[in-house]
């Protein structure tokens, strides 16, 4: 298993150093290890987790807004998010 750092792990992600500092943290992105001050990526779980990203952020807007409800003015009436959708 092959490890690089967070400017090779951007270029294989095709990402900014930067977007991978601020998801490490907010949580999100792939998993790393650190080495004292120095952060590294696996290769492999890089890779996964891009492939597991295919769907864009839908995994995240569906955990954020499972169970939340929302009033629609217009519709006059509520709506609730049930796993794919608005109800």
């Amino acid at each position: 298993m092959k490890y690089v750092n967070d400017v090779e792990a951007a270029k294989i992600a095709g990402l900014s150093p930067q977007t991978l500092r601020n998801w490490r943290q907010l949580g999100r992105g792939p998993n790393y290890i650190k080495l004292g001050r120095s952060v590294r990526y696996s290769s492999t779980d890089l890779i996964s987790c891009l492939e597991a990203n295919e769907d864009g952020d839908a995994r995240l807007y569906i955990e954020l807004n499972r169970g939340k409800k929302v009033f629609v003015h217009s519709a006059g009436t509520w709506f609730i998010y049930n796993q794919h959708y608005w109800q």
